[in-house]
């Protein structure tokens, strides 16, 4: 399949709302989207669900600063205390560290910084959970 915009005729591997594109073109337009969504989102209010859909989706091409790898399931759907900052947004996320080799015993809260503009995620903290922290099982 060729690409969808006009005048690309690369093979397309990527999909948008149904339509083929290859990956350059649908991150220009995903990105685009991404900008357009962190700019409707009102300050001191959750993000719009779209934005955080399109973080999540598009978290695989960010660079990533920290020790930990953040899956896009788990930004759109584990995220909590979402702050809109300049050119991006920080986020919490609930971690089980050792998960997966034994029961889940331990529980941290990481803080990230996703800067959309730089197109990069940074572990800005941890702290242990604590009661009001959400831990979404999804």
């Amino acid at each position: 399949m060729k690409c969808s915009s006009e005048s690309c005729n690369k093979e397309s591997f990527e999909m948008v709302e149904g339509i083929p594109y290859c990956k350059a073109h649908r991150d220009d337009i995903l990105f685009t989207e991404l900008e357009q969504q962190l700019a409707a989102w009102e300050l001191n209010s959750e993000p719009p669900a779209r934005f955080c859909y399109l973080l999540g989706r598009l978290s695989d091409d960010f660079k990533i600063e920290g020790e930990s790898y953040l899956s896009p399931a788990r930004i759109r759907q584990r995220g909590f205390n979402w702050r809109r900052v300049p050119n991006g947004c920080t986020f919490e996320i609930t971690r089980h560290p050792g998960a997966w080799t034994q029961a889940v015993a331990e529980k941290v809260v990481q803080q990230w910084r996703a800067d959309i503009e730089t197109r990069e995620l940074h572990l800005i903290g941890e702290r242990e959970f604590k009661d009001g922290d959400l831990d979404r099982d999804y």
